[in-house]
């Protein structure tokens, strides 16, 4: 009796996981929240202020013809983690403000860190733990105070000391243009004062 007991459970058990392999599986479709129009979202704003704009514009045009600018960086867009992984987490929400790429690997080469002095401005310094993790990768911080007005040829001598992938015979070139123009506009004044421009 007992063995006729133990062959029937036997048998429902092989029974049941023939039918729990066999049976066709239920494809759970969940409705979007967006769908039910459950979300409601709104643009945050410019996504950069007007003086990081001009910082990435003047950048952007100075680099070298390989090499590319890109704002608002996210570290876990930009590090992994290979070791403690709460440590990690306590940096991978937070952004470089500026991260300079190499256009064929793609891999980071300088990290900008745009600083206020006004402790009401939004641009503060470096997240400690976030200069820690850079250094550690061995992805240099150039920190670049802003300011309301910018003496061209200063900041420019400024970024070409501090961050080598700075096109400096684009530059010359530019400046060489800049200089040309404006000698040409002196001499057409010149030749007005003078009398002498040349009428068709």
């Amino acid at each position: 009796m007992e063995i006729i007991i133990f062959v029937i459970f036997v048998v429902i058990i092989i029974g049941l996981v023939i039918y729990i392999k066999t049976r066709p599986e239920k494809t759970i479709i969940k409705e979007s929240p967006f769908a039910r129009g459950e979300v409601l979202l709104k643009i945050k704003g410019a996504f950069m202020d007007k003086q990081e704009t001009y910082y990435y514009e003047f950048m952007q045009r100075h680099l070298e013809q390989d090499k590319i600018i890109v704002p608002k960086v996210g570290i876990d867009n930009l590090l992994a983690p290979s070791g403690n992984k709460k440590q990690y987490e306590a940096i991978c929400s937070k952004y470089v403000d500026f991260v300079i790429f190499d256009k064929k690997t793609m891999l980071p080469i300088v990290a900008i860190d745009l600083v206020e002095e006004k402790m009401s401005s939004k641009l503060t310094y470096f997240d400690k733990d976030v200069e820690e993790a850079l250094k550690l990768v061995k992805i240099p911080i150039y920190t670049q105070y802003v300011e309301d007005f910018y003496v061209y040829e200063d900041l420019l001598e400024q970024m070409q000391k501090k961050i080598p992938v700075l096109n400096k015979n684009q530059v010359n070139q530019q400046e060489q243009k800049v200089e040309e123009e404006t000698s040409s506009e002196v001499e057409k004044g010149e030749q007005k004062e003078n009398g002498t421009d040349k009428k068709e």
